[in-house]
């Protein structure tokens, strides 16, 4: 302590008087609460460390009021604040001028989200000194504020807080949000309220780190909700004029109003009215818990998938939840690319189904016209799913697959039974006179966990038609597949002289053979009427490690390789590549008699190095040399 002073009534408890002119004093909390008789702030006052004050001090020891610069461990404040120390029967009163300079906000509330704040306000009619009790009039203006790594500047708060009753305004401007607040903001009762009008110029949530994805929302937000348990909470949410900027793609929301009630019934019904979609959701639940009811409902019944998909048994047994759902997506206007970048727009999509925890039943399906994802497009989907305790149903149905803007396949479909252990399966592809590759299938298989680690995939006896040939599956084939294992047996088609067969190659590879192809399937490929192919080829095609898509390597062997009924001879084809992004080397070499045609060529599959602008380490770069000799013009 250095300064002067005078006093009086220095040794009547009560009616000690001090006036202090501070040039220096150094002290903390664990001192100023033995010094000063009533004074009893919060645990977190001793966050500030060290204190070092200069200024004046006059009054009583429980009534006074102080003027100066106060220096902390954590940040420094100016202050002009006259306290009345509170006691047993009335809390502290305080009134005056309040200024943060670059206070860490983080360590005085233990939160690591929180940084420093710097501010300057006033507070009048304040009382009492904990959080949960504390009112006052509040006009501050927030210079710099940081949350989440960003610092927030140019804030505005007015209005009054009493007993965690806040009511008034909020306005923030700065680069990346411009944001205004008026209404209600009540946590008096058990069940908060909230009653406010919020005006959206622009939020950019990947600036302000509270996205990982570049989006900024703008527009109108009308909130009156009770409580913020969601399975109680009552009220409505409407925005207006809204717009989302997703990257550069902007998408406009006329209205939305989401509301949530209690029926006559007691169940919680919560809606959704909008120009984008359509939605209803009623039932007893907690949301909460939804999400552990559904796990604990796969950890109960099929424990052995649930384990291979590494879905957890939640921490406590939930309560049970009984619900139903109905959503129409009309149309998601680019909102799908928040769930991949990849998804295509969404429009006239339906998902509807239940779930009742208290019988252990669960049904949900999934219908939409069109399905986009990338250059793939799926015609009239349907996806259902059922389970009534361990037994369960797995549906899947598509017209028609589309890509790159051609048909692909007509409709296909998946119906599959489910137990803790497998899944039976029949695939079904009605067939297409059009489509050379795969003509028409009735397939029927079965996927299961032989260990703690891998599937196993077995099909049983079936006919498939394939390169207009009709081939068969042999019993007793398998295909044992997991995480850095791979092994196959018997897993062939045939179809008279002709094999496609899958093999295990080395300790993590494959390798797949195609015996006696008819080369005129080219013809059928590529329509190129000038010429014509025939013969028959052997093609092999293995990966060394399937896992990295490591030691990529085919071969195709002709021993009469005709075009246009002329007999051109042998020809050979060898091809490699160390993985899908490096360079592919390939050799042909094709001869009868004394005619011989060679050919070498190396083709860049990806930019070999990144950033060199050399063409010959850009993708697809190519490079080819031909020699021919003894051939009859």
């Amino acid at each position: 302590l250095e300064g002067t002073f005078s006093s009086r009534n220095i040794a009547e408890r009560g009616s000690e008087a001090l006036n202090l002119d501070l040039r220096r004093l150094t002290t903390n909390m664990n001192t100023m609460r033995r010094l000063l008789p009533g004074f009893t702030p919060p645990a977190n006052f001793d966050q500030l460390g060290r204190l070092n004050f200069s200024g004046r001090f006059d009054g009583f020891f429980t009534d006074f009021l102080a003027r100066g610069s106060l220096q902390t461990d954590i940040g420094r404040t100016a202050v002009e604040m006259a306290l009345v120390v509170g006691d047993d029967v009335r809390p502290a009163t305080y009134n005056g001028n309040l200024t943060l300079d670059e206070f860490d906000l983080g360590v005085w509330l233990d939160n690591p989200q929180f940084g420093r704040v710097s501010m300057s306000g006033r507070i009048a009619n304040g009382i009492g000194l904990e959080a949960d009790t504390a009112s006052g009039d509040l006009d501050a203006t927030i210079r710099s504020f940081t949350f989440r790594e960003y610092t927030y500047e140019n804030a505005r708060i007015d209005g009054r807080l009493k007993d965690r009753f806040f009511n008034g305004s909020f306005n923030i401007a700065d680069d990346n949000i411009d944001f205004n607040f008026l209404g209600e903001l009540d946590f008096r009762d058990s069940i908060p309220t909230f009653d406010f009008d919020a005006s959206v110029g622009e939020i950019d949530l990947l600036a302000l780190n509270l996205s990982k994805k570049p989006i900024a929302l703008s527009g109108e937000i009308g909130l009156n909700l009770a409580g913020t348990n969601f399975s109680e909470m009552e009220g409505r949410v409407a925005l207006d004029s809204f717009q989302v900027l997703i990257d550069t793609l902007v998408v406009d929301i006329d209205s939305l109003l989401a509301y949530s009630i209690f029926n006559e019934e007691g169940q919680k019904v919560v809606k959704l009215e909008s120009d984008l979609a359509r939605g209803e959701l009623i039932g007893r639940f907690d949301l909460d818990e939804v999400t552990s009811s559904l796990t604990y409902f796969l950890r109960t019944y099929y424990p052995a998938w649930a384990n291979r998909l590494n879905i957890r048994a939640p921490r406590n047994v939930p309560a049970p939840n009984r619900f139903s759902f109905d959503l129409s997506i009309l149309d998601s206007r680019g909102l799908n690319r928040l769930i991949s970048p990849g998804l295509g727009p969404l429009r006239d999509v339906e998902l509807r189904g239940s779930y009742n925890g208290y019988i252990d039943t669960l049904v949900a399906e999934l219908t939409a016209p069109n399905l986009y994802f990338a250059d793939l497009r799926l015609t009239d989907f349907i996806l259902s799913a059922s389970s009534d305790k361990g037994e369960g149903e797995l549906d899947f149905a598509v017209d028609s697959t589309i890509v790159n803007g051609k048909p692909l396949l007509n409709r296909v479909t998946l119906l599959s039974l489910v137990d803790n252990e497998m899944i039976d399966f029949g695939l079904t592809y009605g067939g297409d006179e059009e489509n050379i590759l795969l003509d028409k299938i009735n397939l029927d298989g079965r996927l299961s966990l032989p260990d703690s680690l891998n599937f196993e995939l077995r099909f049983a006896e079936s006919e498939l038609e394939i390169f207009q040939q009709r081939w068969n599956i042999r019993r007793d084939n398998f295909l044992v597949f997991g995480p850095e294992f791979i092994d196959t047996r018997n897993f062939a088609l045939r179809s008279g002289p002709r094999v496609i067969r899958l093999e295990k190659f080395g300790e993590k590879g494959l390798n797949m053979e195609l015996l006696n192809m008819d080369l005129s399937l080219i013809d059928s490929i590529w329509d190129y009427p000038q010429l014509n192919f025939s013969g028959d080829i052997d093609v092999n095609v293995s990966v060394e490690d399937v896992f990295r898509q490591t030691g990529l390597r085919a071969q195709l062997r002709s021993d009469t390789f005709l075009m246009n009924d002329d007999d051109y001879g042998y020809l050979s084809i060898d091809a490699s590549a160390p993985n899908p992004k490096s360079k592919l080397t390939a050799f042909l070499n094709l001869n009868r008699d004394t005619a011989q045609l060679l050919a070498e060529a190396s083709y860049n599959l990806a930019d070999l190095v990144a950033s060199d602008p050399t063409p010959a380490r850009q993708k697809g770069y190519l490079d080819l040399s031909v020699n021919i000799s003894g051939y009859p013009l």
